[in-house]
């Protein structure tokens, strides 16, 4: 900060830095909550709404602790240097010298804080309301009143319903806009403007909540436990708010793949454990994912693997977005319900292609940065399918006398050689399998499922991350010992700086599931134990 910051700013920075850090991990003693969680001082109808631990206790804070620790070898204390850097802003500005947070801040900061956006334009939000919990309504006025003091804005005292607050004037110069702030029923109430902390006090007065909302209670039951920060989305609102700034064939489009974000909700969890760091995505707008399994395919792959993806019914997929598209069209290109008649003029059976696709997927390995490679493999319905279309492209590549292309003896592909190439493009089937990489020993592996190193099935760390990812279908996996090795070989001065902490991970995983009527994404940052 410089030295002419201002209350609206002071307060917005701390509260911001504390949701968003975990500023409590450090700076004295466990703070205590309140018995209302800040969800309640949020306006019933706020379309997103975002809460965090700013203080956490107990096994939350023990977790926290515990990551940091493992992740950076124990040579940082992420709370004492958060707090650090809040006291350092403070003695920066000649307005504020003198705070610190633990005299200043950590007598009456609560466990939890909440922001409230109350209204959405499609481009900006208005009506921001900031409710922290605080364990001493006389400590944290004691702070208001000290920031008011060296305030060099115009400060309006006034009161509503027998609740005193102050409203900075604000200073467009600076940037610094008008704020009001005040205490309200255990909560340290910051608002845009008087109305919306007038809003906060007649939520918390008898009025309707968020907490109160059916959606955000519905959506928030969804939240893992353990969960320190969240951010719930009511989809729908936003984009009734947003009104014509939606794209309106966008959402038709997404409706007729069975995906309706006008009437959905979302939210999206933060969960530290000693171990890993774990973000949970959950939604009801329905979603593409059809409930299928992409592991068995993806732990057929080398166990020296890089990183792994794959995506389950692929050719499913596809006819649901053919579908969208045929439902919406595209004018003039694509009439509305043309899609399909155009393909069959062009004698192209769409949907007997896709309909013949299962599991997509794709790893790359590698042992040095010369040799680094992938493979692509598609699981077909058959091994005819398989067979018959990679000998029609076979056909049509060698009557298109492309150049660097030869058949492959005793197996049903080919292979392009080129200089642009550090291995040659292979394309082969084995099987239901079509496999296309660089390397012909490794596309060869990949298309038959097996490998002379052992597969990543056989790998531990990948079972671990299967078991991690709970009901959720494992979808992507990266293996650190390979990215290590590489990192040691190199003499990259980034890949050399990262290795210390590349040798803390033990995987990374994300995977899709459903849970009742909401779809989830669940993405995993896992450190050695």
């Amino acid at each position: 900060m410089n030295s002419r910051a201002r209350l609206s700013a002071v307060l917005s920075t701390v509260t911001a830095v504390a949701v968003l850090a975990f500023a409590g991990c450090g700076g004295g003693g466990d703070g205590g909550g309140t018995a209302a969680d800040p969800a309640a001082a949020a306006p019933a109808g706020s379309p997103l709404f975002v809460e965090g631990s700013i203080r956490p206790s107990g096994d939350e804070k023990t977790a926290i602790e515990d990551l940091v620790n493992k992740a950076t070898n124990g040579q940082v204390d992420a709370g004492a240097e958060i707090v650090k850097a809040i006291d350092q802003g403070f003695a920066d500005d000649p307005d504020t010298k003198g705070l610190t947070y633990e005299d200043d801040i950590a007598p009456w900061l609560g466990e939890k804080a909440g922001v409230a956006f109350q209204k959405y334009d499609g481009q900006n939000f208005t009506g921001v309301t900031i409710a922290v919990q605080v364990t001493d309504e006389g400590a944290a006025q004691d702070f208001i009143n000290k920031l008011k003091d060296s305030s060099k804005e115009k400060i309006t005292e006034d009161s509503y319903k027998g609740f005193d607050f102050s409203t900075t004037s604000g200073n467009p110069a600076t940037g610094n806009d008008p704020a009001s702030i005040g205490i309200v029923d255990n909560f340290l109430v910051l608002g845009e403007k008087p109305e919306d902390f007038k809003a906060v006090v007649d939520t918390l007065e008898g009025g309707k909540s968020l907490e109160s909302d059916k959606d955000y209670k519905d959506t928030v039951a969804t939240t893992p436990d353990g969960s320190v920060f969240d951010i719930y989305a009511n989809v729908g609102a936003l984009i009734k708010q947003s009104g014509q700034a939606v794209d309106q064939q966008v959402l038709d489009f997404y409706n007729a793949i069975g995906t309706d974000f006008s009437n959905s909700v979302a939210v999206a969890s933060v969960v530290p454990k000693s171990d890993s760091l774990e973000l949970d995505v959950s939604t009801d707008a329905g979603t593409s994912y059809g409930g299928g399994d992409a592991s068995k395919l993806i732990g057929s792959f080398p166990d020296d693997s890089i990183a792994a993806l794959g995506v389950a019914d692929v050719g499913k997929q596809i006819e649901k977005v053919l579908d969208g598209v045929n439902a919406v069209g595209f004018p003039p290109e694509v009439p509305k319900g043309a899609l399909y008649s155009t393909f069959k003029k062009a004698g192209v059976d769409i949907k007997g292609i896709t309909s013949k696709i299962g599991d997509v997927g794709v790893f790359v390995n590698g042992s040095d940065i010369a040799n680094i490679g992938g493979v692509l493999v598609a699981t077909t319905d058959s091994e005819k399918t398989a067979s018959e279309s990679v000998k029609d492209f076979t056909l049509l590549l060698k009557r298109g006398g492309t150049p660097g292309f030869t058949v492959l003896k005793g197996q049903n592909g080919f292979q392009i050689v080129s200089s642009q190439l550090p291995k040659p493009l292979v394309v082969i089937s084995s099987g239901d399998r079509i496999a296309a990489g660089l390397g012909l020993a490794e596309t060869l592996q990949a298309a038959s499922g097996k490998s002379p190193g052992g597969t990543l099935a056989d790998n531990p760390v990948f079972t671990e991350a299967k078991s991690a990812l709970g009901s959720a279908h494992l979808a992507g996996f990266v293996n650190p010992k390979p990215l290590i090795a590489l990192a040691q070989l190199s003499s990259d001065p980034n890949l050399e700086q990262a290795l210390p902490y590349l040798q803390n991970l033990a995987y990374v995983a994300f995977g899709n599931g459903t849970s009742g009527d909401f779809a989830t994404t669940k993405f995993i940052l896992a450190l050695s134990k």
